[in-house]
């Protein structure tokens, strides 16, 4: 799943989950592919093992990792925007919310600016539910592993 551009080895993320391995973006892989890739430029994400919090307002590069992984899009009611491209926001803002995998979610810049100047509010519930409330007080569901 490598392939050289010009040259160039283009980096592959191969994810560990509990059902086996996965190349990001694309879904399961063979444990001998999987085997491979981890000998080249890859990245190895272990989602079977929450990371440790991190100190201050910003993630450690594994918890970022981890969230953007497990979380894969933008959740925002409706937004598809792969995680890799997001950010990372506090769903209770820090420092009264911890940097920790329970309270980071990936938003686009557009969402993530618009939660944090249009009074949209957003609660995490069990499970990677979060539940959002618009400015008029109707609520929209997004779950972890919505498609």
């Amino acid at each position: 799943m490598t392939g050289t551009v010009v040259g160039t080895l283009i980096p592959v993320t191969v994810l560990q989950t509990s059902s086996g391995e996965e190349l990001a973006g694309y879904g399961p892989i063979s444990p001998g592919h999987a085997a491979k890739l981890r000998c080249v430029h890859s990245t190895l994400i272990d989602l079977t093992v929450v990371p440790e919090p991190s100190g201050g307002c910003r993630p450690a590069l594994r918890l970022a990792r981890w969230v953007r992984a497990t979380h894969r899009h933008c959740r925002f009611p409706g937004c598809r925007r792969p995680g890799s491209q997001c950010d990372l926001d506090h769903v209770v803002p820090f420092p009264a919310g911890g940097t920790c995998a329970d309270n980071l979610a990936p938003l686009c810049r557009y969402h993530h600016r618009l939660k944090t100047h249009a009074n949209w509010r957003v609660q995490a519930l069990a499970g990677g539910h979060l539940r959002w409330t618009s400015p008029r007080g109707r609520t929209y569901d997004t779950f972890l592993h919505d498609p």
